[in-house]
This record gives C-alpha cells, structure tokens and sequence, in this order.
C-alpha cells in the first residue's frame, strides 16, 4: 500500500472526530465528553504516524523534504499534543478544536501538488533534530490560535448574547484563555529550543544562517513578544487572539517558502 494512503485514512478519521464533535456540540446543549472523540484522533494519529514511519524509512532520515511531508509532520505533532496534553483542557473541548485542524491541514497536504520527490538528504543529527522541533512548535501554536479561536467565538456569542449550543459545548473564557496561553507558551520554548539547535548546527558547520533561518527566528521572537504581552496585558485578550491567530496563518501561509530550512540553515 503507497504510503500516501496512510494520510488519506488519517484525514477520514480526523474528519469523522469534527463531524461527531459537531453533531454533539449543535444537538445537545451540554459540555463534550466522549471517549469516542479521543479514539477517532487516536486512530489519525497513528495513521499519520506510519506516514512518517514508511516514508521515513524511505529517506532514510526525518521526512520533511517537501511541503506534503512537511505539512503531514505538523499536523502529527498537533494530534500527538492533544494525545498528550489535551486532559490538562478538558480532554473532549481540545478534540473540538484539533479535529477541524487536522482535517484542514491534511486536506491541504492532499489537494495541493506539493509531494514532489527531491534530491535533497538531511544530514546528521544536529538537522533533524532542529526540523523535527520547529514543526512540533508549529503544531502545538496551531493549537493555541485554535484555542484563540474559539475564545473569540465565545466571547462574541456571550457579548451579543446570541442563544447558541455553543455556549453550553465550549469551555469557559478562562478556560480557553488557559489553554491559549499554556500552548502557546509551550509552542514558543519548542521553536526556541528548534531554532537553538539551528543555531549550533550553524556554528559547527561555521554557515551564516539563510534567509529563511532567520524569518523563523523573527516569527520566534514575535510569538514571545506576544506571549509577553498577554502576561502583562498590554493589550486586550481580544486582540492577542487575533495576533495570534493571524500569525499562525501567516506562518501555515509562507511555510512553503519556509521550507528552505529543509534545504539547509
């Protein structure tokens, strides 16, 4: 079986988790908590696992080495952090907003022709470890804007005070700005830890860091700012969100140009 057939099971089973999480959330006005959510993403998460596995094997190093592969590994750390994190936000609330993302990254890898074969091989640990870190980073922030996300929604059902099942689904404000900030905050020591074994790998092999290098380094630094911001309140809740999330996308946005960082630092 092609390898790719792994991400077609893995997008079916992300879909079935929104869809399900969507039935709940708009047929019963009460709080999500479903073991079956969690099994669905579970199941995606080991079908986007042995994509990486199988076409890992194939490179015969980490398999980021077109934006198909590059997508599919940060969609796998998304679901891997809601494996692992999601009870620490209520379990089922984390699903809802995972689910949608998954299936929205994955259909992208899928539609775009993007899973080019090229000759390019990482070597040595020092880059793998360094590609493989930003993109778990990466997830773990399109968690956080998810989180964003849904907090704006909350906020402007309860502002406009719209009856809505939603209301009754979502967690609280202070729960999803929880979420958001501890995400967030995570994501932002991932690309920086990322970014610092760039930056050792650049030393060793005495480079100047590329073009694209460096654009991540200021995305780091605006996340931070960010995350700084939000802990001093220096602007609203409503705008960090925002921020956020259009940072998230403009990184999702320039990722194929981003890419460089797989062709060399």
């Amino acid at each position: 079986m092609p390898d790719r057939c792994w991400i077609y099971i893995a997008t079916l089973f992300t879909l079935l988790a929104s869809l399900y999480a969507g039935h709940k959330a708009y047929s019963k006005p009460t709080s999500i908590h479903s073991p079956l959510l969690r099994a669905l993403l579970l199941f995606a998460l080991l079908a986007q696992t042995l994509f990486l596995h199988f076409r890992g094997q194939s490179h015969g190093h980490c398999p980021t080495t077109n934006l198909f592969e590059t997508l599919a590994f940060l969609n796998w750390s998304a679901l891997l952090t809601y494996q692992l994190i999601g009870s620490r936000f209520r379990q089922s609330a984390v699903g809802l907003m995972t689910a949608p993302l998954a299936t929205a990254i994955n259909l992208l890898a899928i539609f775009l022709p993007v899973d080019f074969t090229t000759t390019y091989r990482i070597e040595g640990w020092a880059m793998e470890l360094h590609i493989a870190t930003t993109l778990i980073a990466y997830g773990i922030i399109g968690l956080a804007a998810m989180a964003a996300l849904f907090y704006l929604i909350q906020q402007h059902l309860l502002k406009r005070r719209l009856p809505s099942p939603w209301i009754y689904t979502l967690p609280s404000i202070n729960t999803l700005t929880y979420a958001q900030t501890r995400l967030h905050g995570i994501g932002s020591v991932c690309l920086l830890a990322g970014l610092a074994v760039g930056i050792y790998q650049l030393h060793v092999q005495s480079q100047m860091p590329s073009i694209q290098f460096s654009a991540h380094l200021i995305l780091a630094l605006f996340y931070l700012l960010l995350l700084y911001a939000s802990h001093r309140r220096l602007f609203s809740a409503k705008t960090i969100a925002r921020l956020l999330i259009l940072a998230f996308i403009a990184s999702i946005a320039a990722l194929n140009w981003l890419q460089g960082f797989s062709a060399g630092l």
